[in-house]
């Protein structure tokens, strides 16, 4: 089976419609700005992570984790669109039939399904964090010393 689709779920005044969209100066000029922005978040969270990881950071343990899982989905949703950004532009510029330009709502949410998933990891994974940092609050006498890594596995699996 093709991976875009068959021509016959388009008729071709949507297919002409599609190589007017892909090749309008604008649309390939966000697709540029999207490769960038991707190609930065992946190397900011990337050395995020590599910050987080190492001892001479002061912060907690938990707080370590859960920031690790945010930069973690954050690579994620930037790898996968980053990889849609792509090879939306090659096709753009290497197909000579404009209907393999169109793709079926089937495949697009397949290809977008884990970005959306990492996307609502972090938006998850910020409230674990609030609740984790209210913990350290109400139990401010004993949590920064003593601290709880179940706590924070915890929630990194709720996450």
């Amino acid at each position: 089976m093709d991976i875009h689709n068959s021509t016959s779920l388009f008729n071709i005044s949507d297919c002409e419609l599609a190589y007017e969209m892909a090749h309008n100066p604008l649309i390939i000029a966000i697709r540029v700005v999207h490769i960038m922005a991707c190609s930065i978040g992946i190397g900011a969270s990337a050395s995020f992570i590599l910050v987080l990881t190492r001892r001479t950071v002061p912060l907690h343990v938990n707080v370590r984790l859960l920031l690790v899982s945010l930069a973690f989905a954050a690579i994620i949703s930037c790898t996968v669109l980053l990889l849609i950004a792509i090879y939306g532009l090659v096709l753009t510029f290497s197909s000579l039939d404009s209907c393999r330009l169109l793709q079926s709502k089937s495949l697009c949410s397949l290809l977008r399904a884990p970005s959306s998933a990492a996307v609502y990891a972090m938006i998850i994974g910020n409230f674990i964090v609030g609740i984790e940092r209210s913990i350290a609050t109400v139990q401010y006498r004993t949590y920064e010393i003593q601290g709880s890594i179940q706590v924070g596995i915890g929630l990194l699996i709720v996450q």
